[in-house]
């Protein structure tokens, strides 16, 4: 019929009146359906809270392990590299002795260049940093005048003055501070009979044929060194 209108089809879910049934939510044609976001419970968030805990705590106690074994590493190697130092000193030293003597003793006489007690050694050898090999009179002491350690001190060889001037303006430096060392030495020293032995005080014109050096640390001991002493060149007198 000309002029009619076909009724308005509704939505299965609308009543005729236009508004939704009870109990069931509204869908409108095209759209989507509205869900909701789920969140974490309780427990979960324990749970995950409890494993980073533990994480923490491992990795910090791995990090403190490796801090200790570090201290004791640069601890050991300090132990080990003074030690190795002072015997490669002697080594190179006591390798190339220079048969010297001092003059300008009040008799007139000479003081022989090497001289040795328990806790203490001079000689003359040359210095490495020195051009041409120059002669140079060393010390060295352990405990010098109660200060603990091992100190050195050099000076220039000069024909014809003492030892105690040769050393006077010289300066102690610390090769250790906390070692200590003793000496030995093997030859005749003033013996008139001539017979080697082992003495902790050597004083002769004849340079000794060995010397042993004991090194006592903090806490350890380390075992004696022996040094072959080997004289190069002419005597210097």
């Amino acid at each position: 019929m000309a002029g009619h209108q076909a009724p308005r089809q509704l939505h299965p879910d609308q009543p005729a009146h236009g508004l939704p049934r009870r109990g069931r939510r509204p869908e409108w044609p095209g759209r989507q359906p509205v869900t909701r976001a789920r969140g974490f419970t309780l427990l979960e968030v324990l749970v995950a809270l409890t494993l980073t805990s533990l994480l923490v705590v491992a990795l910090f106690g791995g990090f403190r392990a490796g801090i200790r074994s570090w201290h004791t590493v640069e601890r050991h190697t300090a132990q080990v590299e003074e030690p190795r130092q002072l015997n490669s000193l002697l080594y190179r030293h006591l390798g190339q002795m220079v048969p010297a003597a001092f003059g300008d003793r009040e008799d007139g006489g000479h003081e022989a260049a090497f001289f040795g007690e328990a806790q203490r050694v001079r000689y003359v050898a040359p210095l490495a940093m020195s051009a041409n090999g120059l002669p140079y009179v060393f010390e060295l002491t352990s405990n010098q005048q109660g200060r603990p350690g091992v100190w050195v001190r050099f000076g220039p060889y000069q024909e014809g003055k003492s030892a105690e001037a040769v050393l006077a303006d010289a300066e102690y430096q610390q090769v250790s501070k906390t070692l200590g060392v003793t000496f030995a030495y093997y030859g005749a020293g003033d013996d008139f009979s001539q017979i080697e032995r082992w003495t902790d005080t050597y004083k002769s014109d004849q340079l000794p044929r060995l010397v042993s050096l004991r090194i006592a640390g903090s806490d350890r001991a380390w075992p004696a060194m022996t040094f072959a002493v080997t004289q190069v060149g002419k005597p210097r007198d």
